[in-house]
């Protein structure tokens, strides 16, 4: 999960993003992901619909342009390619993010974005929140990390920015 003061200018620019299968089933999992594919342009590479099974309504997906790559690598290639962020739960995939210079995000990170932009109350959040909780297994660290862009959003909404 990015470590940066500008959570919410992030937020402000997010148009689009390349998602991968482990955050597709998580969002799914805990019903908000229907609600994230109306807020932002999602794009996914082949590689992941075969682990997911299924073109998810409003995903594009993009052509892997190299050849040899692991999905991994693919979808941070499409994501620089897109210029845009990758969604992502597992580590190797926001580090390999980190390392092209991309903002990478969680589904937790992604549940509060739907916040900031209002495409969510407060008590569908909460909703959402407690449910993937129950499924995720996510550090400490990355829960604090979570509950303090979490307080940041919820100050943004109160100041109207």
């Amino acid at each position: 999960m990015n470590v940066l003061n500008d959570i919410l200018q992030q937020f402000r620019k997010l148009r689009c993003a390349c998602i991968d299968a482990s955050s597709v089933i998580v969002m799914e999992k805990a019903g908000f992901f229907s609600i994230l594919k109306k807020a932002v342009s999602l794009y996914t590479i082949p590689a992941v619909l075969d682990e997911i099974g299924e073109v998810p309504a409003k995903v594009a997906v993009l052509p892997v342009l190299e050849t040899g790559l692991s999905t991994d690598r693919a979808l941070v290639k499409c994501a620089c390619r897109q210029r845009c962020p990758v969604i992502s739960e597992d580590k190797a995939v926001l580090s390999e993010a980190g390392c092209n210079g991309l903002p990478y995000f969680n589904a937790l990170v992604m549940l509060h974005f739907l916040l900031f932009c209002r495409r969510t109350t407060l008590e569908e959040h909460e909703k959402y929140f407690q449910t993937l909780k129950t499924f995720v297994r996510y550090s400490p660290e990355v829960f604090a990390e979570g509950e303090r862009i979490f307080e940041q959003v919820c100050g943004s909404l109160s100041n109207g920015l």
